[in-house]
């Protein structure tokens, strides 16, 4: 422990407010292992403390332990020889070993603070704009999970962003099959694939292998589409992701109740079937419009007139942006409209995240 203290400090002595540094590390694998191998010793100790202590414990604790844990995912992240469960320097790390560290911190968390201020949320500020429509839900076995995912903050960002002000990690997410409940019935059933859509995907390293990574730790995907119009971005993606997850890439601009082959709710029945399990994430901003609604919100509410469409999806991340004058975010819908949908929706039985 001391070792790896050591190591993480001369990091941040180092490269910590240095951004040139930190992109210069980057392309010495041995290092990155380094620093993988100290922020995982330094996770699992923090973790061993917290939980081994069985009292209390701040949440200062919970926050740094995750943040070391991101550390040593980060600095794998980028590796694109192979899948996340396979080890890529000479250090004996692997990346699931930080998504593990990752998700035991977040449902620490989420058991812990994060249903004080759940409750908190509910008991101060009750739903004042909920949308007026029913939801509907595929998996009525899912909806006890609903209220057991990670908080959702009134920033509708995710616990880092918003506890950390870190930037954005795409970490901090509990799934649906992180519930052992849920795995088994997956597990066991005799057809059916588990497909994640990603609308939006904005090239392979970012929300795609973060999502793919994320699952792999508990039931991997069998099948992964990605729809992004950039030409390139089959070219980026590592042939063991390709192989693994039968990508296949969907090089279009996805659009909304336009009823042309590129409109969603077209797409969707062409991509799955009920019997498959399937995680939707959709988050196409800027989207050509700086100003007024955003696609998120009319993907949303056609999901909902179009239950035949909606009962496909298990799972769902998605952005709904809303009117922030500081940020330049100049949006139809509210902060409060945005948060009141997503607690509405989790308070009916949806599975629902908000992303990022």
């Amino acid at each position: 422990l001391q070792s790896a203290t050591e190591v993480i400090q001369l990091f941040l002595d180092l490269f910590g407010k240095n951004t040139i540094g930190c992109t210069a590390i980057q392309d010495k694998i041995n290092c990155r292992g380094a620093l993988a191998a100290a922020a995982q010793v330094s996770s699992a100790h923090f973790l061993t403390a917290v939980v081994g202590r069985h009292r209390s414990f701040p949440e200062s604790k919970l926050i740094r332990g995750y943040m070391l844990a991101s550390l040593g995912r980060a600095m794998l992240h980028g590796d694109n020889s192979v899948t996340g469960n396979a080890p890529i320097t000479a250090y004996p790390v692997q990346l699931n070993d930080f998504t593990t560290l990752q998700q035991a911190y977040l449902k620490l968390y989420t058991d812990s603070y994060g249903a004080v201020y759940t409750a908190q949320l509910n008991k101060h500020i009750p739903l004042a704009f909920a949308p007026n429509f029913t939801v509907p839900i595929k998996e009525p076995r899912w909806t006890q999970f609903s209220t057991k995912l990670e908080p959702v903050y009134t920033s509708l960002r995710n616990w880092m962003h918003h506890e950390a002000d870190t930037t954005i990690d795409f970490g901090p997410y509990i799934p649906l099959v992180a519930f052992p409940e849920v795995r088994a019935i997956l597990q066991n059933k005799p057809q059916g694939r588990r497909v994640l859509i990603d609308i939006g995907a904005n090239g392979f390293f970012a929300s795609p292998k973060y999502l793919l990574d994320s699952y792999a730790m508990h039931l991997p995907f069998t099948h992964a589409v990605m729809v992004d119009p950039e030409p390139h971005f089959p070219a980026s993606v590592p042939q063991a992701y390709n192989t693994r997850y039968n990508i296949t890439f969907l090089p279009l601009y996805a659009e909304i109740d336009t009823d042309t082959e590129s409109d969603v709710l077209r797409l969707l029945p062409k991509l799955v079937k009920k019997e498959d399990y399937v995680v939707l994430k959709f988050d196409v901003d800027p989207n050509h419009f700086p100003r007024g609604c955003t696609m998120e919100w009319g993907l949303l509410f056609n999901l909902m007139r179009h239950p035949e469409v909606a009962t496909l999806i298990d799972e769902l991340y998605i952005e709904l942006h809303f009117s922030l004058p500081m940020l330049r975010w100049e949006h139809y819908h509210s902060n409060w409209e945005a948060l009141d949908t997503i607690r509405y929706l989790r308070q009916q039985g949806m599975i629902v995240h908000a992303w990022p």
